[in-house]
């Protein structure tokens, strides 16, 4: 089994797709627009982001616009990215909490060598964990 997250935005797909590939040292792959694969959809929608995979080392987050409505799909989830040392959990929270909701700040707790979590510019709930 293998778990893959699905992120879906209201139009700002490929923003914050090329936000986290900046910031994950990831790589945007099979970006399809709407226009490209439902002939009949709306104008408005016509250049949003109907998939993309985001592939971040071995690991794949798939991203796209919601459609015709806006979506409030996912609200509560969480994305956790377990870290391999200080230098790069410093860094990647440094940059993606920008703007951002922070829950809890970088710092050691009893369950992890460090831990944070905040909601991004783009409404999308990260934790990060060195265990």
């Amino acid at each position: 089994m293998k778990i893959k997250p699905y992120l879906t935005f209201n139009g700002n797909a490929e923003e914050a797709a090329n936000h986290y590939a900046q910031i994950l040292g990831g790589k945007i792959e099979n970006l399809t627009r709407y226009c490209d694969c439902m002939p009949e959809v709306a104008e408005q929608d016509k250049n949003k982001i109907a998939h993309l995979c985001l592939m971040v080392g071995q690991e794949t987050i798939g991203i796209a616009d919601a459609c015709c409505t806006p979506t409030t799909f996912g609200t509560g989830n969480i994305i956790t990215i377990n870290c391999d040392n200080e230098a790069q959990i410093k860094d990647i929270y440094e940059k993606l909490s920008v703007d951002g909701t922070i829950g809890f700040q970088l710092q050691p707790t009893f369950f992890a060598k460090q831990y944070a979590d905040f909601v991004d510019v783009y409404g999308v709930a990260w934790a990060l964990i060195i265990e």
